[in-house]
């Protein structure tokens, strides 16, 4: 991967007005897609000065928008493997704390040509994240964003997912790399005494998701919900269903990890422990907009949503995450939707 040219877009008034900064540095690889992006606009409402790192930053507009937080918004390009560049923010940023969310989300065409480039991005950059970390000698934590893919075809069981209990059986090159990512944080973690946690995050969608380039698609939440703005008709291979994360909510989580008293598990895992169904989605679209339609496919008709797996999602265990953290998930699929239509509404043109 060619290494970028770092650039850096500094919130000038911001900065005028407060000279003092923040109690909490926090850095975000990844910081460009669209779960960092939910995480960074959580942080920098909270007051946090944030530092978003990429390898291509958000359109201007979006990033003036970001920086109506109470917190500072510093954005730089650069490519994750890059551990010197790493360094050299950490230190001129003060960073106190990293949130690790870089990862490429291929599907099978993107396995096939780039299965490298997954490979050293997902695994190596971890690394890379994780040295800049430890060199630097960063006082706060180092939270590792991890997938419910990691654990592979158990993730498909019908029975509750229990992190210690549920075996990992990654296939796909993205189930390993991620599988792969969090045991190299957690070997690291015991070396070396870091503080911090892996985050096991399930079915997630919402704000601020678009096409980077490093995902093979978008949720279906996101794909239904692009078809019902033009009044197309959608239609689903079958009717999924699942616990999917609103990401406002998932950033919520994220950040209530970084900042809790105490953390008493390595591994997280995170979703909105509420169950709905695609067809349910799907209607309150069709209300939303009459034009719009949805069916599920029968045997000569043409699936026109893209999909990467047969089977649901099995639930997550919260308990971890409620123990340390007081979480308690408040969007359901009705209030999930009603933000996100009101997100949508704000902003023209972002979910095409």
């Amino acid at each position: 991967m060619n290494h970028v040219k770092c650039m850096k877009y500094l919130n000038q008034e911001a900065e005028e007005m407060n000279s003092k900064r923040s109690e909490k540095r926090v850095l975000v690889t990844g910081g460009a897609g669209f779960v960092g992006m939910n995480i960074c606009s959580g942080l920098l409402e909270r007051g946090a000065d944030t530092v978003l790192f990429d390898i291509k930053p958000p359109e201007e507009k979006y990033t003036g928008e970001m920086k109506g937080g109470h917190g500072k918004l510093t954005v730089y390009c650069g490519d994750i493997l890059d551990t010197e560049l790493l360094k050299r923010i950490i230190k001129e940023e003060e960073i106190t704390d990293i949130i690790h969310a870089a990862a490429i989300t291929p599907g099978a065409e993107m396995e096939a040509e780039s299965g490298e480039m997954v490979i050293k991005v997902n695994c190596l950059g971890t690394a890379s994240a994780l040295k800049a970390y430890i060199d630097q000698k960063v006082p706060g934590r180092f939270l590792m964003l991890g997938s419910i893919s990691a654990y592979g075809k158990t993730a498909f069981q019908k029975e509750p997912l229990i992190e210690g209990e549920s075996m990992a059986d990654p296939v796909s090159l993205y189930e390993i790399s991620k599988f792969t990512a969090e045991r190299i944080f957690l070997r690291y973690k015991e070396l070396f005494h870091i503080a911090g946690c892996a985050v096991r995050i399930g079915d997630v969608f919402g704000p601020w998701e678009h096409y980077s380039g490093v995902r093979s698609h978008m949720s279906l939440p996101y794909q239904t919900t692009a078809m019902a703005r033009k009044g197309k008709k959608a239609c689903l291979s079958r009717n999924g269903r699942g616990e999917w994360i609103y990401g406002p909510e998932l950033a919520e989580a994220v950040i209530r990890l970084l900042e809790a008293e105490e953390l008493h598990y390595d591994v997280y895992p995170v979703s909105s422990g509420k169950r709905w169904t695609m067809s349910e989605w799907c209607a309150m679209l069709q209300k939303r907009f009459p034009q719009f339609s949805f069916c599920i496919a029968e045997e000569k008709e043409t699936v026109n949503l893209k999909i990467n797996q047969d089977s649901d999602n099995a639930p997550m265990a919260l308990e971890r995450l409620q123990e340390d953290t007081g979480y308690r998930p408040q969007y359901g699929l009705k209030e999930a939707f009603e933000d996100y239509m009101e997100w949508i509404a704000r902003h023209h043109g972002y979910v095409v």
